[in-house]
């Protein structure tokens, strides 16, 4: 009797330690590196400005037609103004995207549930230039084919956001 009080105290322990172990993560929200947690809230276009090689600016235009909402859990949007000039050959206002930092670039993928990465002007993501409480800045290369709508000396474009309050 000794016995099998001992084996009921033991298996009841061995269950109870089970039930209080380590909860499954296999749906728990991924941790956010420091850039992705100040990437979190909404950004608004606000310039785009042409840079040299040396990476001085050459000009800078307002623009004020795209948005970007990120959200903590890895997901969010990509909003296009309703506005005509902006819609401009374009039929859509609001896209879902999920996104990542991975070596100071923002990788935005599975647009509209796809499972295609945006390439933007053939790369995978873009480099971020700086961020900040207000301000988020990003690079993209300018591919050939569009080259000629910009300054001769322009290497590559800044994109300048600012967080919307």
């Amino acid at each position: 009797m000794k016995r099998i009080f001992i084996l009921l105290i033991v298996t009841a322990t061995t269950l109870m330690n089970n039930a209080c172990g380590k909860k499954d993560d296999s749906n728990s929200v991924r941790q956010l590196n420091a850039t992705e947690q100040k990437l979190v809230g909404k950004w608004k276009e606000a310039k785009i400005i042409q840079l040299d090689a040396q990476g001085k600016e050459i000009t800078s235009e307002v623009k004020k037609c795209y948005s970007f909402e990120f959200f903590a859990d890895g997901k969010g949007n990509w909003l296009l103004d309703e506005d005509a000039i902006c819609q401009d050959g374009n039929n859509w206002t609001k896209r879902t995207i999920e996104w990542k930092v991975e070596n100071n670039t923002l990788i935005l993928f599975n647009l509209d549930g796809g499972e295609n990465y945006l390439k933007f002007n053939g790369i995978g993501g873009l480099e971020i230039a700086s961020i900040n409480e207000n301000v988020f800045e990003f690079y993209m290369p300018v591919s050939e084919n569009i080259k000629d709508f910009y300054d001769p000396k322009m290497d590559k474009l800044m994109y300048h956001y600012e967080r919307v309050k």
